[in-house]
């Protein structure tokens, strides 16, 4: 019984682990904060006022580690609007296309 933390530097960042155990064999909680979580939060001042094509530009710079992502969701005026990676992609595309002319 008890719980305990590790912390280590990972390539993107500090990764955190909280494990408590409950006397049984395998963990009653086991929780991950990714370096990834601490990345991300600065992309809501290098977006804001920013086209939607630039989210993977200001995303990519942060080299975030999104496996279990894809898609995201933008609110504006209260109004929520869900993007697919695919999407994303193709905005992208076409802004850079735009950009080249």
């Amino acid at each position: 019984e008890g719980d305990g933390i590790g912390r280590m530097e990972a390539p993107r960042g500090e990764v955190i682990h909280y494990v408590k155990m409950d006397g049984h064999e395998h963990p009653y909680s086991w929780k991950v904060r990714a370096p990834t979580y601490n990345n991300i939060l600065p992309w809501i001042p290098m977006l804001r006022g920013e086209q939607i094509a630039d989210i993977p530009i200001v995303a990519a710079s942060t080299d975030p580690c999104m496996s279990c992502t894809n898609r995201v969701g933008i609110v504006h005026h209260g109004k929520r609007k869900m993007f697919t990676g695919e999407q994303l992609h193709e905005l992208s595309v076409k802004k850079t296309r735009r950009l080249m002319q």
